[in-house]
């Protein structure tokens, strides 16, 4: 276990912009758990899921970290168990992301081992000194692996429908307020900066492919329910 991360001084303006982004990932986990709910899909990608829970149990309980006292250090043991409920709903419904039957076959497995490699990853990764005090390098690297992985599954989904706008907004908004918090706290680390604007730009490109997707399949669903309505008879 590495050391304890010291005390920092925070100004206001550094908490509303690294907390407030915290919020907003906690209200995407909410609507997440609504939506899965409502279509039996899990819409986070099956590994990002994995990294993330991964990532919140070691920075929520095993590593220390301190910003307004234990504020943050609670928000990630929230998340860690927003995301315990996630991890559930995975293993129930995370195959329908997978296409092909061999991988399909032994999906909790592959859970099983992304569980174990993603903690292997944080535990040397931070272990060689190459995180900050909050962990915002690991994150960034998961947050990164999302975005992308968000991208491809919106891509070769047959059904846009599980996945939301306000999910992608959410998620993409607080990330960006947690880069605002890095450039105002790391003003020479290119590092975690170049990684914050990459998540940006990939939660942008996200943010459009579902759109175009979501359009494309309105247009598809507009003939039919043209049609649909021609057949009901009109009131006299």
């Amino acid at each position: 276990m590495t050391p304890e991360a010291a005390a920092t001084t925070y100004t206001n303006w550094e908490l509303f912009w690294y907390l407030g982004g915290f919020l907003l990932w906690g209200a995407a986990y909410v609507v997440i758990l609504f939506k899965i709910h409502k279509f039996k899909y899990v819409e986070i990608p099956a590994f990002a899921v994995c990294g993330n829970i991964t990532w919140e149990f070691l920075w929520g309980f095993y590593w220390k970290v301190e910003m307004f006292g234990q504020t943050l250090q609670w928000f990630y043991r929230l998340g860690a168990l927003l995301d315990v409920v996630i991890l559930i709903a995975l293993f129930c419904y995370g195959a329908k992301q997978v296409t092909t039957p061999e991988i399909k076959r032994y999906f909790a497995p592959f859970v099983v081992a992304s569980l174990v490699g993603w903690t292997a990853f944080y535990l040397g990764f931070v272990g060689q000194g190459y995180d900050l005090p909050l962990g915002s390098n690991s994150a960034y690297v998961v947050n990164v692996v999302m975005s992308i992985l968000y991208t491809l599954l919106v891509l070769r989904a047959n059904d846009v429908a599980p996945f939301s706008y306000s999910i992608g907004w959410l998620k993409g908004v607080g990330t960006a307020m947690v880069t605002v918090f890095v450039f105002l706290n790391y003003p020479d680390n290119h590092f975690v900066q170049i990684m914050g604007v990459m998540a940006g730009l990939l939660d942008g490109l996200y943010l459009y492919v579902l759109w175009t997707r979501k359009r494309a399949a309105a247009r598809q669903e507009a003939p039919a329910r043209a049609a649909s309505l021609g057949d009901v008879p009109v009131p006299a």
